[in-house]
């Protein structure tokens, strides 16, 4: 009889979180092939990505603000199982305010606490394979190739020109508009591109119709919106679905976005991810894919760790530190560029990726002690 482990990654809704949960789950089961994973998310956030993972047994979709209400009566939290062999949780999950959304999901792990049990508990770190039980074993960072729906595979082929050269772009994530590039800006950078590769097809998503409490990207109100495709030749692939913006971004030759947990899922479906940099986080997660990061050139980022209260910072400001506002973005032009070249050469491998990361953020300046990969593979 197979023993059962349970991921308990109830956490804030961001898709890139769902990455971390997804790269987790498989590393258990790439190297126990006698064990059963299930996995328990926020059912605020694209639960249905994790349905996908064959390897996941089950997913269980709990309901924070219902249980903020009914506590372990209620529904989503009475269908977890109580008793486990292995039970895992997010290690964020000790350090969760008692204020806010986080007071909520506190009360959950309380309840996890008090009423899951299993003969190891611990919490989401880098194992390599210490302070694991003899029996259980992890592998760090094991690849994830996401299945997609066939109808969405349907839905894109109809969307999708004959195009010699095709471009997936993101504008803008979840955060903050100031932590991305105006739409002037963004024009400027399609615009260059075009000039260099005229050949190239641009194909532009995003979310800006939230449902319930996802994060959506609602930097730009639909006067920028219709701006750019007035002066951008490019397809509007705006709030087509999450399955149909996955399958858009695979069959493209490179994803193009700021920095977003969304965009981990181009590396999930084998698509080269061209990042320009930028805002509180770095890149972490490359899933073995090449990648090319243009990188902001200030000591002051990553900004999560840096002296200045970023978020308190006005629009403006932000884009003006972070080298996102438009003599920011024209001083990287050339590297998005230089990205791009690299990004179509077959022979530029993930391995080659992350070399070239290594040797841009020794030259760039930035906060070099405040960069972490997923799984610690890599130490920068």
């Amino acid at each position: 009889m197979k023993k059962k482990l349970l991921l308990n990654f109830v956490y804030w809704m961001p898709v890139g979180h769902i990455v971390e949960a997804l790269k987790y789950t498989k590393g258990f089961a790439d190297s126990n092939k006698s064990l059963d994973i299930y996995l328990a998310l926020n059912s605020s956030t694209t639960t249905e990505l994790a349905k996908s993972c064959s390897w996941i047994k089950k997913v269980y979709s709990v309901d924070v603000e219902d249980i903020w209400k009914k506590g372990k009566k209620a529904n989503s939290f009475k269908k977890i199982p109580k008793k486990w062999d292995y039970i895992v949780s997010d290690k964020r999950s000790k350090n969760l305010s008692n204020s806010g959304y986080e007071r909520k999901m506190r009360k959950y792990y309380g309840l996890t606490n008090q009423y899951l049990s299993a003969s190891w508990i611990d919490h989401t770190k880098s194992w390599f394979n210490k302070d694991l039980p003899r029996e259980l074993n992890y592998k760090p960072n094991s690849k994830i190739e996401l299945k997609v729906p066939k109808k969405a595979e349907n839905y894109i082929k109809k969307l999708l020109r004959k195009d010699k050269f095709r471009i997936a772009v993101l504008l803008a994530g979840s955060a903050n508009a100031g932590e991305y590039p105006s739409i002037e800006s963004w024009i400027y950078i399609l615009k260059e591109i075009k000039k260099k590769y005229p050949e190239v097809s641009f194909y532009i998503t995003g979310y800006n119709k939230p449902q319930n409490g996802r994060t959506s990207t609602n930097a730009y109100s639909k006067e920028d919106i219709d701006k750019l495709f007035r002066e951008v030749e490019a397809i509007n692939c705006y709030n087509i679905g999450l399955w149909n913006q996955i399958v858009l971004i695979k069959e493209s030759d490179i994803f193009l976005s700021p920095h977003t947990g969304f965009a981990f899922l181009a590396m999930c479906v084998g698509t080269p991810w061209l990042t320009l940099s930028g805002g509180n986080w770095p890149e972490y997660i490359f899933n073995d894919v090449a990648f090319y990061s243009v990188l902001p050139k200030t000591k002051e980022y990553p900004f999560y760790a840096s002296k200045i209260k970023f978020n308190e910072l006005s629009i403006d400001e932000k884009r003006r530190v972070s080298k996102m506002d438009s003599n920011g973005i024209k001083e990287r032009m050339k590297d998005i560029i230089n990205g791009i070249k690299l990004l179509t050469d077959k022979s530029f491998t993930y391995k080659k990726s992350i070399k070239q990361h290594l040797h841009n953020i020794n030259k760039s300046g930035i906060n070099k002690k405040a960069l972490f990969v997923f799984d610690s593979q890599n130490s920068f």
